[in-house]
């Protein structure tokens, strides 16, 4: 049994990682290149570009969070689906 909970563990830790890395990438890079798509917003100040990508990068995070409470819960306990958030 603690076998599967570390392969469980190990599978979410490894989801999460890189998935939160290409949230983020995809979001700064997607919403810059929206935001330079339209002629209204082609000439707004890259700070505000900026706030408004890193605005988006962090809406894609929260909508990792689950995966991330997951990840904690299964670090926490040793018995796996323990709880009905991390329940298949």
């Amino acid at each position: 049994m603690p076998l599967l909970t570390i392969r469980l563990e190990a599978t979410v830790s490894n989801l999460q990682g890189p998935l939160s890395r290409f949230g983020d990438t995809a979001a700064n890079a997607g919403t810059l290149a929206l935001l330079d798509s339209y002629d209204s917003t082609r000439g707004l100040n890259v700070g505000l570009k900026t706030l408004a990508a890193s605005f988006s990068a962090g809406l894609f995070r929260i909508a990792l969070m689950p995966i991330d409470a997951c990840k904690t819960i299964l670090q926490a306990r040793s018995r796996p689906f323990s709880t009905p958030l991390c329940r298949p």
